[in-house]
């Protein structure tokens, strides 16, 4: 995962980089753009409502992993 955070960094994209470090998934932020864009794969989520869902849908879904009793 690539977060685009715009040149002056602001709490939004701060609480989207904590977020991702309590979830414990590895991203790479890159202070080169305009707005805040979370880019997985040939996805791109824009915005911050945009880039919480997707991260709490990943965050769910590492949960079931987590607990699973296969």
């Amino acid at each position: 995962m690539k977060l685009h955070i715009p040149q002056s960094k602001s709490e939004e994209s701060a609480e989207i980089e904590e977020l991702l470090k309590q979830h414990s998934l590895a991203y790479e932020s890159v202070h080169d753009g305009t707005e805040l864009v979370l880019v997985v794969g040939e996805r791109n989520y824009e915005g911050k409502a945009a880039i919480i869902s997707y991260i709490d849908s990943l965050a769910a879904e590492l949960h079931k992993w987590y607990y699973c009793d296969c």
